[in-house]
């Protein structure tokens, strides 16, 4: 019940708040059997995200307006830099699907495909951390029907979801 409440209110407070002073964002890990493959469901301040991406790739993007191919080329190289995911011990390329905007929250839809079997998921999570030193990624994951949240930093941006 707890979990349920502050799900609620992180998404209140993500949607609802154009300017904000704490750093957050949300990651739904879920393991999709049939499929054979793992879906990742992202909820980043899309100020934020515009900011890290100027401060890397020199491109300002505003990510509540319509984006062009090559914007969205520049979101796609900055999660392949800054999230990734290693199963059973071997690392697993991130495919971007879409993003879409809600208020000032942009949702980012990505998958990690030819995944038989789930032993190790293993995720290392440095998105807004080397923008913003008070940055935490909540990754939350459902694999098997085994939920685990993990909070991570910059200080702590490794962790181990099954």
């Amino acid at each position: 019940m707890k979990n349920k409440i502050f799900l609620l209110l992180l998404t209140l407070v993500l949607s609802g708040f154009g300017l904000h002073k704490f750093y957050v964002a949300m990651y739904q890990v879920s393991y999709n059997k049939p499929q054979k493959r793992i879906e990742i469901t992202t909820r980043i301040f899309a100020d934020d995200i515009s900011v890290a991406i100027q401060n890397e790739f020199h491109q300002k993007i505003d990510f509540t307006k319509n984006n062009s191919p090559q914007e969205i080329e520049f979101l796609k190289k900055y999660f392949s830099s800054h999230l990734k995911f290693s199963v059973n011990n071997s690392t697993k390329n991130l495919i971007f699907i879409s993003k879409e905007i809600e208020d000032n929250t942009l949702i980012c839809y990505l998958k990690i495909n030819d995944v038989t079997k789930i032993s190790a998921l293993k995720v290392e999570n440095t998105v807004l951390t080397d923008v913003f030193t008070e940055q935490q990624n909540i990754v939350q994951s459902n694999i098997n029907n085994d939920k685990k949240t993990l909070l991570l930093s910059a200080e702590n941006y490794k962790g181990l979801l099954k």
